[in-house]
């Protein structure tokens, strides 16, 4: 048998097309579907484009978006093979997205897709998804590849890895050959380690890529073992009910509110609660369970209410410390402020530093070196339901980030015991 060379495994996702379109969109995750529809009822268009100007259009799209993503663009003479056909979502006649389809005998493949994401609420990516899937359906294809599958992917690759998982695919692996040694080792030193990414990309002299921590914490989140976890937690600790004796009153945004464990324990209560998650799983969980209860999906960094609009802002269960990086833990902060009344008091708990003295194992040491957060306040921890990156502070570092960044003076810590490395703080708002 004639030598290929050296090898190396390779992923992408693969979609049978011998299933009804009404299949297709059965298998595709419920939020790919709900925003399939969205994007339908706002007017999106689908279509294939064959004319210079479009092409240059969507062009300078596709260079935005992966140079924001810090991979390197494509000219656009790549595109231009006879076997390419551009596909775009217009919206009045103006391309949001689109993408590159290479169709070959029995099948079609997604070559580079992106879109605007100041249209992102519109759902372009899922229109797009949808409707390229339906057009290698239409033109009679076997299958949809989509384009590839990152193996050990890390930062808004593993986000690029679920989004093309929802759409009910499956994760085929194969090898490449190279007779060049060193490109199948570059592959899998790249792969398999950030040191090797980083040095990779400083060679080809690329922008590098930053790892989006706060939306890896978030699509953890999604899971389904995240939101059953969450789900069955419903029961308030002994800090809580002091912090809901003693502060509470008016009305109260509940942020970071999961599947409603302490929204609806303040709703019985008797309180005026809004409950806020960034997970909309999470969210219509909370919804099945307590119908009677406002929840709404929001992020904290840019939250949807007007000024002074809550008396009391909770932020239970550490939510706060998955925010990252602490650029966004500000914002986040600035935005509590912001629609706290005066005299309010911004009440959440946080992971107390000294918890890590347990955890410094050379697993979670080696762990942390390869994510590059060892000397950093977030530190990567691998729970049953998913990784996340977690900040860690004490009472001087708590008071210093938010004292220096707001005008909320803190009032007390409260913890269940002295031995509880997840106390809550109080802050309040100048004013009153």
């Amino acid at each position: 048998m004639k030598w290929k060379g050296f090898k190396d495994i390779q992923a992408t996702i693969i979609i049978d097309l011998s299933l009804s379109e009404a299949e297709l969109l059965k298998n595709a995750d419920r939020s790919r579907r709900k925003n399939v529809k969205k994007a339908e009822n706002v007017g999106l268009l689908f279509q294939e484009v064959k004319t210079k100007e479009e092409l240059d259009k969507w062009y300078l799209i596709y260079q935005k978006v992966w140079k924001a993503g810090g991979i390197e663009s494509q000219d656009i003479s790549e595109f231009k093979k006879e076997n390419y056909k551009l596909v775009v979502v217009k919206k009045r006649g103006k391309i949001l997205g689109g993408g590159i389809i290479e169709e070959l005998k029995d099948k079609i493949v997604f070559k580079a897709f992106a879109s605007l994401i100041e249209f992102q609420d519109l759902r372009v990516n899922d229109f797009l998804y949808w409707n390229a899937i339906l057009y290698g359906k239409k033109l009679g294809k076997k299958y949809v590849d989509l384009g590839g599958w990152q193996i050990k992917s890390r930062g808004h690759l593993a986000g690029i890895n679920e989004f093309k998982e929802k759409w009910g695919g499956k994760v085929v692996y194969y090898y490449i050959y190279s007779k060049n040694p060193a490109y199948i080792l570059g592959r899998k030193a790249i792969r398999n380690f950030a040191f090797g990414r980083w040095f990779w990309d400083r060679i080809k002299g690329r922008p590098i890529q930053r790892r989006s921590k706060h939306k890896k914490n978030k699509n953890e989140y999604e899971n389904k073992e995240s939101i059953q976890h969450f789900s069955t937690i419903n029961k308030i600790f002994e800090k809580e009910k002091y912090l809901i004796e003693k502060y509470f009153k008016g009305k109260i945004l509940d942020l970071g509110c999961g599947c409603g464990r302490t929204t609806k324990e303040l709703f019985d209560r008797g309180y005026d609660v809004v409950g806020v998650e960034i997970v909309e799983d999470m969210v219509k969980a909370a919804k099945d369970n307590f119908p009677q209860i406002n929840f709404e999906i929001g992020d904290a960094c840019d939250l949807k209410f007007s000024n002074e609009s809550f008396d009391i802002v909770f932020f239970s269960y550490n939510g706060l410390d998955y925010i990252y990086p602490e650029k966004e833990r500000i914002r986040a902060l600035e935005e509590i402020e912001r629609a706290l009344k005066k005299g309010g008091y911004f009440i959440y708990s946080s992971h107390d530093p000294s918890v890590l003295v347990k955890k410094f194992r050379p697993k979670f040491i080696f762990r942390n070196l390869m994510k590059g957060s060892i000397f950093s306040r977030y530190k990567y921890e691998q729970q049953p339901f998913g990784g996340f990156y977690t900040y860690y502070g004490n009472l001087k570092k708590q008071r210093d980030l938010i004292e220096k960044n707001t005008s909320l003076k803190y009032v007390e810590t409260k913890r269940d015991n002295p031995k509880d490395l997840h106390p809550y703080y109080v802050f309040k708002k100048n004013g009153k």
